[in-house]
């Protein structure tokens, strides 16, 4: 008779390693299903952040932007003059040449003459277009990122014009045929987009040490309201308001 084939009791399952076997395979599988959907929302949350910060960008872009004209506007202005001064002026004194000039610059703040006459007789659209116009002018005059244009409220604009000065400015609106600092801009108006003569009054002064830029523009700003006490289309710089 021949013997039955001895088995070795470890052949033989455990019901309860058995079961912790599959409960920890269970695990496992939890536990990477879990990962796989960390690593989803963690894409997500990073897709959210750099959609944020563009959003961001795009929104203090919009607040320090003129909406109509596309220029600076007061924010925007006093943000880059503010960060250009504080590096610039005053120079350090081992970057001083002595036998250089330093120029910080000047500030002109100007107006459009007579712009209520425009609006109520042309209407609001065509005096939104001559803002545009004149902004587009200004920044014609300038010299790219070197200097700025802002619209400062209503008809007003404001220029920071860098390594220059007062008297420099004013020769960019000299007019040789009458010997002052005017300058005449034509703006093309209604359907048949006719030219319509606008002139500017303004004032400019100097970057001064030791003053701020809205004391500075503030002096600006008397120059300006003091030219059109004096009939308008033209620009005066300190030097003319303290003479009288």
């Amino acid at each position: 008779m021949e013997k039955e084939p001895f088995e070795s009791q470890n052949s033989i399952e455990n019901p309860a390693e058995t079961e912790t076997k599959e409960s920890f395979i269970q695990e496992i599988g939890r536990l990477n299903a879990e990962n796989g959907q960390l690593k989803t929302e963690n894409n997500q949350l990073k897709t959210d952040k750099e959609r944020l910060a563009e959003e961001n960008k795009r929104l203090n872009k919009l607040a320090t932007k003129d909406l109509l004209t596309g220029v600076d506007n007061r924010h925007g202005f006093l943000e880059k003059i503010n960060g250009i001064i504080d590096k610039t002026w005053p120079p350090e004194p081992e970057r001083r040449d002595p036998e250089q000039k330093h120029e910080p610059g000047a500030v002109l703040i100007i107006d459009i003459d007579d712009f209520k006459k425009i609006n109520d007789t042309y209407g609001h659209a065509a005096g939104d277009e001559v803002l545009r116009q004149i902004a587009e002018e200004l920044q014609k005059i300038t010299r790219g990122n070197n200097d700025i244009v802002a619209r400062w409220g209503g008809e007003e604009f404001v220029i920071f014009f860098q390594d220059t000065d007062a008297e420099k400015v004013i020769e960019k609106f000299y007019d040789e045929e009458t010997g002052q600092a005017q300058k005449i801009f034509y703006a093309a108006v209604g359907e048949e987009k006719s030219p319509l003569l606008i002139t500017l009054s303004g004032g400019v002064t100097d970057i001064i040490e030791g003053k701020n830029i809205e004391e500075i523009i503030d002096m600006a700003d008397k120059l300006l309201y003091r030219a059109k006490e004096e009939g308008k289309n033209r620009i005066y710089r300190t030097e003319k308001m303290n003479n009288n």
